[in-house]
């Protein structure tokens, strides 16, 4: 019996839409790039099968819409050089993909990934689109983009699964670019999402529940932040954050032992935090003003917490001040630990308008570095027992 090898894909196009298809269970190894006046298809393992030949690589003049749809196997698809199309969209399939793009990619209308069960990687560098959306499903799912820019809306979405969401700048020293809103919801399991060196309008996040980190470094957003980590020990960091935007800012960590830190920042926007619920959760201020509002809550104000940290201007490698411009109000839980900066020259806060705390019994504790700090009035304080520190 004469044995017949499939091709890893097969190749039409219509007028100016190149299709792809990838063998329903075989893995297919693919190359795309930019030639003068059309697009290249290598399979860098196989053949491909172009109006019923098989050959290992194929011209398309006159593209500007790519459709590529893969099997259920371990499919990889590079994307090289300057390729300028109009709507691109990449259906890996299941199994552990991976879609490598590079820099010079030029899409002028929607960019769109999907991916269904298996571990998938997805990378773009340099590329600038309108619109993307990314949504991988179940599985330990890494997506970065570096450097990427894009003028409308972008949505990541990763399912269940161990995820990692990595966006900064590329090799080059290039940010990202987000003009629109940035939406990145990652589901449940142990996920890491870390944006760096970026402009963005709004940024939505929900990583879901179980323990996750969130950095959030060297960005400007000409939007509001809303964040939200779900149950779990989740770790969150806003570094050198610039807010710009009025409206409200919500942080919400969720159930469990949780870890906020905002420091060498400044928000616009009122600012609005629930640590949840828990043992021990602790926030860190430092470096930071506040234009806004400023009401940290537990459990939505229910006060349900335990033992909770609140340290502000406590970190003496930092040599600036923290500024509450508005009215702050803190609502805590049982035996909550309330820090007011330290007796030192890097510790200065003022509160420019009221400060009221609130705690429960047993009665929370307050310590404040009174030479440090300025408050506009007398501090408003119930089931607080306060101390100063000479």
């Amino acid at each position: 019996m004469e044995t017949r090898i499939l091709p890893a894909a097969i190749a039409t196009a219509s007028k100016t839409t190149l299709n792809i298809t990838g063998d329903a269970e075989a893995g297919s190894n693919l190359q795309l790039e930019q030639i003068s006046g059309g697009v290249r298809l290598t399979a860098l393992s196989g053949t491909i099968r172009v109006n019923g030949a098989d050959v290992t690589s194929a011209d398309f003049t006159g593209i500007t819409t790519l459709n590529v749809r893969l099997g259920a196997g371990d499919d990889t698809v590079s994307v090289l050089g300057s390729l300028n199309l109009k709507n691109v969209t990449f259906n890996l399939g299941d199994g552990d993909n991976s879609l490598s793009v590079g820099a010079g990619m030029n899409v002028t209308g929607k960019l769109s990934v999907t991916g269904g069960t298996g571990d998938d990687t997805v990378s773009f560098e340099g590329s600038i689109a309108k619109s993307a959306s990314i949504s991988l499903g179940l599985g330990n799912d890494q997506i970065s983009l570096l450097g990427t820019s894009f003028s409308s809306s972008v949505t990541i979405n990763t399912g269940a699964g161990a995820d990692l969401v990595t966006i900064d700048e590329t090799s080059l020293g290039v940010d990202a670019s987000f003009n629109n809103t940035l939406t990145i919801n990652t589901g449940e399991d142990n996920d890491e999402v870390s944006i760096r060196n970026a402009a963005t309008k709004r940024i939505t996040l929900n990583t879901g529940d179980d323990d996750d980190i969130v950095d959030l470094e060297n960005i400007t957003a000409n939007g509001t932040l809303s964040l939200q980590t779900g149950a779990g020990a989740d770790i969150l960091n806003l570094v050198s954050v610039t807010q710009t935007a009025s409206g409200t800012n919500t942080i919400n960590v969720g159930t469990g032992a949780d870890a906020v830190v905002i420091a060498q920042s400044s928000l616009k926007a009122n600012t609005n935090i629930d640590l949840g619920t828990g043992i021990i959760n602790t926030l860190s201020v430092d470096d930071t003003s506040f234009a806004g509002t400023f009401n940290l809550n537990t459990n939505g104000g229910v006060q349900t917490g335990v033992g909770d940290v609140i340290n502000i201007e406590t970190n003496t490698s930092l040599v600036g001040g923290t500024v509450f411009s508005k009215a702050a109000k803190l609502k805590v839980g049982a035996a909550a630990d309330i820090n007011l900066g330290l007796l030192e020259v890097s510790s200065d806060t003022d509160f420019l308008s009221t400060l009221s705390i609130t705690g429960i019994n047993p009665v929370a504790s307050l310590e404040v570095a009174a030479d440090n700090i300025f408050f506009a009035t007398v501090p408003n304080l119930s089931k607080v027992l306060r101390t100063d520190l000479v």
